[in-house]
């Protein structure tokens, strides 16, 4: 029963593993040249941007919630790289433990992450690479549940703002969909569902972004949870019973 619990979706050298059955998981090759296999860690990006100075402990935000957001000791991320926050004196402005030492020039206008549980407890059973973007579907509790990570970034996955390349969280409620058995991308994501098929697409030369995508129905076969396959311009799939 495993092609019925596995969905698959491949990013150059990573292979991200998906099933009702655990969490997500990623297989990559180690610098060893050894093929490694580790539970994916999701990370939230924060509200608004911030501003830090080389070598410097002062991070500035704009449109920022630092108080509401962290605390003294929490752990946040910028550029991959773990920092420590030292104390906070506004929802703009905050002191790192550690030294910006990543660059050696200041940088403005990005956003920082945490680590995230979101997904721990809860988790989606299929996944797809779409235009730049980790798509994630169908969990038990949001069973018509859609997440798309960070545009070029699919660790990032808990939305905080509404930039263009943000992460985007969205039910996609419709007429016949109960729930979301297989996904398969191409020019567009086809998604099946027990009793209807359904496109997430955008126009063909724009991004995926939070207010750009739509979403409707283009069938009403309805499928099995076997995942697809592509042949030139179809898409097969293994009809309901």
């Amino acid at each position: 029963n495993l092609a019925r619990n596995i969905c698959l979706a491949q990013v150059g050298p990573s292979v991200f593993i998906t099933s009702p059955l655990f969490p997500p998981y990623r297989v990559f090759v180690d610098t060893s040249n050894e093929a490694s296999v580790e539970k994916v860690t999701f990370y939230q990006e924060l509200v608004g941007s911030v501003e830090v100075e080389a070598g410097k402990k002062e991070w500035d935000g704009t449109d920022t919630l630092f108080e509401d957001q962290l605390s003294p000791g929490d752990t946040f991320y910028f550029r991959g790289d773990p920092y420590t926050v030292d104390s906070i004196n506004s929802q703009t402005k905050m002191f790192s433990v550690e030294n910006f030492t990543t660059l050696d020039y200041s940088v403005a206008g990005e956003r920082i992450n945490i680590v995230s549980d979101y997904f721990d407890e809860d988790w989606p059973r299929l996944c797809t690479f779409y235009k730049g973007r980790l798509l994630l579907f169908s969990s038990r509790l949001k069973p018509v549940g859609m997440w798309a990570s960070k545009s070029n970034d699919p660790f990032v996955m808990i939305p905080g703002s509404t930039y263009d390349d943000s992460p985007i969280e969205v039910e996609l409620f419709t007429e016949g969909a109960e729930s979301f058995r297989w996904v398969s991308s191409g020019v567009r994501v086809l998604l099946g569902g027990e009793q209807a098929e359904y496109i997430v697409d955008t126009l063909s030369d724009e991004p995926l972004t939070p207010t750009t995508f739509s979403f409707y129905r283009v069938s009403n076969n309805g499928g099995t949870s076997l995942q697809p396959f592509s042949s030139n311009a179809s898409t097969v799939f293994v009809n309901r019973g």
